[in-house]
């Protein structure tokens, strides 16, 4: 005798009422090829229909998640941090990434170890995760973008060791982020800047640039300062974070979040945590994206 499946039923009842701990056979032999299909079609309806308890739970959750989706885009943050040595400070970052919300992740000097990257990746499989190469062991950049907001790399840049530019947003709300790794014994790239910034005027430039100037750092100033001074001027620029130090080994302000006046309104603000790598604190923003 032919049988077609297994149901945790009883089909002698008068109504069927599942029973989880016994099985019965349905006898499909006498039935004709097309019967065996509607059976078959039936019984899975009852099967994989939901219940209401079931469809209140999947609403309930996707409710939270819809909730979710839409805070981080209100809330819009981003933080920007010179790790030095992502693989040797993870554990610290997957600690502090933990205990607060920030939808846009900026590192500087990473060091770009592969293994270190895709462990933290693992770790935040809900963000879109980039990187870069830096010019020498201390560079390498990595940016991280929630997975609620649209993102997409600037492919223009893609190959340039210590820059990163992603176009975030959609068309009615879409900025430019690009990030750079100066270090101190190299030139700014103001020729690349400005290229960068003429893709879209809502440019958020930030990154270890190593400058330091007295009217955002209390520090004594050095010579890559003096062409981005003029530089900022020309293409107006403001400095977001200024006057408060970046690097725990003096004043100086020099991991620097650069951004048109358009985007930094009095509703913006930003703050620095204690430190969670060897030399510089994390620098929290939130612009004001029109």
């Amino acid at each position: 005798m032919t049988r077609l499946w297994k149901q945790a039923m009883n089909p002698r009842a008068n109504e069927f009422i599942p029973d989880r701990n016994v099985s019965y056979d349905i006898p499909t032999n006498h039935l004709t090829q097309k019967q065996k299909n509607i059976l078959h079609e039936i019984t899975m309806e009852w099967l994989t229909t939901p219940t209401l308890d079931d469809l209140l739970l999947r609403w309930e959750t996707r409710s939270k998640q819809t909730k979710e989706i839409m805070r981080v885009k209100r809330e819009l943050k981003i933080m920007l941090l010179n790790i030095s040595s992502l693989s040797l400070y993870l554990p610290d970052i997957l600690v502090l990434l933990e205990n607060i919300s920030c939808p846009i992740i900026v590192f500087n000097g990473t060091h770009h170890d592969d293994e270190a990257i895709k462990t933290f990746s693992k770790h935040f499989s809900n963000y879109d995760i980039y990187s870069q190469e830096g010019t020498n062991k201390f560079g390498g950049i990595l940016t991280a973008v929630h997975r609620s907001i649209t993102v997409q790399r600037v492919n223009a840049f893609q190959k340039i060791p210590n820059v990163l530019a992603l176009d975030i947003g959609t068309s009615h709300d879409k900025f430019q982020l690009a990030t750079c790794y100066s270090p101190p014994n190299e030139s700014l790239p103001l020729a690349l800047f400005e290229q960068i910034i003429k893709r879209n005027k809502n440019t958020i430039l930030l990154g270890d640039f190593n400058a330091k100037q007295q009217s955002w750092s209390k520090s004594n100033e050095n010579q890559k300062v003096r062409v981005l001074f003029n530089w900022l001027s020309a293409n107006s620029l403001m400095v977001v974070n200024k006057g408060v130090s970046t690097s725990t080994r003096s004043s100086a302000t020099i991991d620097l979040i650069l951004a048109p006046a358009n985007l930094i309104e009095t509703s913006s603000s930003f703050s620095v945590l204690p430190s969670m790598g060897r030399d510089h604190f994390p620098v929290i923003w939130a612009p004001t994206i029109k």
